[in-house]
């Protein structure tokens, strides 16, 4: 690395970590970028094992807004957040309406680089997406819409049941 600065002097050399972390596994030109705040980046899914990482410092307490949107192709956006110390924090397939992915209102629990995985929902779908972090804001009591119970109906065991709702604006 030369120093590019008026009157600069100093150079060095570089590692170049990603190369070097591409000699182990497939990584193409969309991998590991950073996100930051009102940035909306575009990306490739190609099918199979094929996902995007990218990379968001957040602080304690930060509410957050990420959203993945098919530009082309079958891919079908889905989207998961894991924490500094690399807990799954939040999933999303299709909240951003149609079958684009939103992860709405992350409050983050510590100050940290999180992980923001954009994946397909199928290994088979490819296509082009955009993905974007905002700050997000707190509407004051939100009206839940309720898009999906699967299955309508269940019974309880002994062990209780389990019963995914699909919709959007739950706190």
């Amino acid at each position: 690395v030369t120093d590019q600065r008026p009157g600069g002097t100093i150079s060095r050399r570089r590692l170049d970590v990603y190369g070097a972390l591409c000699t182990f596994v497939a990584c193409d030109p969309d991998d590991f970028r950073t996100l930051v705040l009102n940035q909306t980046l575009s990306g490739t899914i190609t099918g199979g094992d094929s996902h995007d990482i990218y990379y968001f410092t957040g602080i304690a307490n930060q509410r957050i807004v990420i959203n993945m949107n098919r530009l082309n192709g079958s891919v079908d956006p889905y989207l998961s957040v894991w924490d500094p110390d690399g807990n799954l924090i939040a999933v999303n397939n299709d909240g951003g309406g149609g079958v684009n992915s939103r992860i709405n209102l992350l409050i983050l629990p510590r100050n940290g680089s999180y992980r923001i995985v954009a994946d397909s929902y199928s290994s088979t779908q490819t296509g082009g997406y955009q993905i974007a972090i905002t700050q997000g804001s707190l509407t004051q009591n939100p009206t839940p819409f309720v898009r999906l119970i699967q299955p309508n109906s269940a019974t309880a065991g002994s062990a209780g049941f389990w019963v995914p709702i699909y919709g959007s604006n739950f706190l």
